[in-house]
């Protein structure tokens, strides 16, 4: 029989768990902040390499918009880039409980969607959908 924190990987394959249900307030729980941090590591931001424990949660879609305070809703961003993230250009957005960052156009004339977080998480989550 596995441990319970075992059998949760295992169900979740490496996806964040969805908390009871998405909280109807704005800020975040000790819990889905711990368990965001852990994700993505850091500022998502690339390039930016202020660990998690300094970081803010921002929400992907405004809560004042109908965005859920919810582990799939939310990314680790630090300071600057939590207070400058809507006016510098750089758009964040979520696939599978996984975050992907847009730089601004004079970054990246592309606009390529660049997978973020925590690559030691992704290997874990790869490696779990594979088996």
């Amino acid at each position: 029989m596995l441990p319970p924190a075992r059998a949760r990987w295992h169900r979740w394959a490496g996806r964040l768990p969805p908390s009871r249900s998405p909280s109807r307030t704005r800020t975040w729980s000790a819990d889905a902040g711990t368990a965001i941090a852990a994700r993505d590591g850091g500022c998502v931001i690339p390039g930016c390499s202020v660990p998690a424990a300094w970081c803010e949660v921002h929400h992907v879609i405004e809560h004042a918009s109908g965005g859920p305070t919810h582990t799939d809703n939310g990314v680790t961003l630090c300071w600057y880039h939590h207070r400058t993230i809507d006016t510098a250009g750089w758009a964040v957005t979520m696939r599978d409980g996984t975050p992907y960052v847009r730089a601004p156009r004079w970054v990246d004339s592309r606009g390529t969607w660049r997978q973020t977080g925590n690559p030691r998480v992704r290997k874990r989550r790869h490696d779990a959908m594979r088996t």
